[in-house]
C-alpha cells in the first residue's frame, strides 16, 4: 500500500509495510513515510493502526517539518570528560604500534581508545566515537539492568528477555517480539524521570504490544505523571549528551 500526502507544500509517500515484530510503527525517512503493521494483526486491526500513525505522522510534520531530522551523531574528543548516569569516564586516545585493529578498554576511570594507525585520518574522530561509546555502555550495563529489572517487577511482572544499550539516534527505546528491551545510548544522558518513562514505556510494551488504551493504563498506573515526562524527551530529546539535561529539567 502507497500513497502521496502533502504537507505545507511537500509531498511525502506514505508506504505500508509488514513486519513480525508485535507492534506498530511508523518513521520517516527524507519524503518517505513508513508504516510498519505487524503481520499477525487482522485486517480491520492493521487498516486501524495505519490510519491512526499515518495521522500522527501529518500532524507532526505539519507542526514541525523538522521533527523526523536525525539527530547528529555523538562526536567524543580524546580528553573529554564524559558522566553517564553519575560514573564519570576519561577519554584518552593513542595510536598502536601496527595493529590491524582499534581497541578499546577501562583503565579505572580512564577509556584508552588505541587506534590501528591504518585508520584513513577522516575516519579517525569516527572509530574513536564508536569505540568510546561502546566501553562506556558496557561498564554500566549491568546497573541498567538491574534497574530495568527492578521496574519490571515492580509494576509489571512482563516476560523480560535481555536488556541491550544500542546506538540508536531515533529511537529512544524499543521491545522486541523476544522480549528485549533495547535503550538508546543517547538515553542514558536524561534526567532520572524521563529515563524511567522510556523504560516503563517498553515494557509496558511486554502486556500489550501497541500503543491502545489499555497500554496507556498501563503506562499511567505505573508512572501517573508520564506525560510531563514524555513532553521533555520530545522537546529537549535531540540535545541529550550535549548538553547538561538536569538543568533544563528545571
Amino acid at each position: 500500500m502507497e500513497r502521496k500526502k502533502s504537507v505545507n507544500g511537500k509531498d511525502y509517500w506514505v508506504v505500508r509495510k509488514p513486519t513480525r515484530n508485535q507492534r506498530a510503527s511508523a518513521s520517516v525517512d527524507g519524503t518517505t513515510i513508513s508504516i510498519q503493521i505487524p503481520v499477525s494483526w487482522s485486517r480491520e486491526e492493521g487498516f486501524r493502526a495505519f490510519l491512526r500513525l499515518e495521522k500522527r505522522i501529518l500532524r507532526k510534520l505539519d507542526r514541525n517539518p523538522d521533527a523526523f531530522v536525525t539527530p547528529r551523531p555523538f562526536e567524543f574528543a580524546d580528553g573529554q570528560e564524559v558522566t553517564v548516569m553519575g560514573k564519570r569516564f576519561v577519554l584518552r586516545k593513542n595510536f598502536g604500534r601496527g595493529e590491524r585493529m582499534s581497541s578499546a578498554r577501562l583503565d579505572g576511570e580512564n577509556v584508552v581508545v588505541s587506534l590501528s594507525p591504518s585508520i584513513p585520518q577522516e575516519c579517525e574522530a569516527e572509530v574513536f566515537t564508536n569505540l568510546s561509546r561502546r566501553v562506556m555502555a558496557n561498564a554500566i550495563h549491568s546497573e541498567v539492568e538491574a534497574h530495568v529489572c527492578r521496574l519490571n517487577d515492580l509494576h509489571f511482572q512482563g516476560a523480560l528477555a535481555k536488556v541491550f544499550i544500542k546506538d540508536s539516534a531515533t529511537n529512544f527505546g524499543s521491545c522486541s517480539h523476544k522480549g528485549n528491551i533495547n535503550i538508546s545510548f543517547r538515553l542514558l544522558f536524561a534526567p532520572e524521570p524521563v529515563f524511567d518513562y522510556v523504560i516503563i514505556h517498553e515494557l509496558a510494551h511486554l502486556k500489550e504490544k501497541n500503543h491502545s488504551l489499555a497500554f496507556w493504563e498501563l503506562v499511567g498506573k505505573a508512572m501517573p505523571d508520564y506525560m510531563e515526562n514524555r513532553r521533555w524527551l520530545r522537546e529537549n530529546g535531540e540535545n541529550l549528551g550535549k548538553t547538561n539535561p538536569k538543568e533544563a529539567m528545571k
